[in-house]
């Protein structure tokens, strides 16, 4: 039986040779660094709503208000993180195209199994998220952080684990969190 983090590994390094090495940026034809910025803001608006939307939805938390987005746009320089920036707008855009998959789905309501295309197209939209995150893995590495998919896996759980004190799933632990609780478990400093 194989390694699961070998075979990530492997799959990492293939993945990041058929990544662009293109960076084109205030070129003709292209957006210009204020587009980019713009743009990366109403999406980030976007997924605040959804994700204020998302804690109602699920765990129960009033719709007080979406989180303002203000994020530090004088002296965004996107060259210098520009690989980075490419895998986290490609898993940007590749959730939003699972998302589309799954809405497509939900109007298949009237039937208990879904189409065999739209399982393959979720699949497909899958390997492309596994691509992104494979990029952002990749770069981690470069950093010479050795951060595996394993290590994040590892981090979450004692991080989720101060979080519920039950080891469960609780409304308020979602949403009345203790942030120092949580960042004590995951820099080791508690067994929360």
């Amino acid at each position: 039986m194989t390694d699961r983090g070998a075979l990530e590994a492997d799959y990492f390094k293939a993945a990041m040779q058929t990544l662009s090495t293109t960076f084109c940026l205030d070129t003709p034809g292209a957006p210009t660094k204020d587009e980019l910025v713009s743009a990366l803001l109403q999406v980030t608006a976007a997924a605040n709503i959804v994700d204020a939307y998302k804690k109602r939805i699920y765990y129960g938390k009033p719709v007080t208000g979406v989180k303002d987005v203000s994020l530090p746009v004088e002296g965004f320089r996107p060259e210098s993180v520009q690989t980075l920036l490419h895998h986290v707008m490609g898993l940007i855009t590749e959730s939003v195209e699972l998302l589309e998959v799954v809405m497509l789905m939900s109007r298949e309501r009237g039937s208990s199994a879904v189409p065999a295309d739209l399982l393959r197209h979720l699949v497909e939209e899958l390997g492309d998220l596994e691509w992104y995150r494979a990029g952002v893995y990749s770069y981690l590495q470069e950093q010479c952080l050795d951060i595996t998919p394993q290590v994040v896996q590892e981090l979450n759980g004692l991080k989720l684990k101060a979080r519920y004190s039950g080891g469960q799933f609780t409304g308020t632990g979602a949403t009345v969190r203790d942030l120092g609780k949580e960042d004590a478990a995951l820099s080791g400093e508690t067994d929360a």
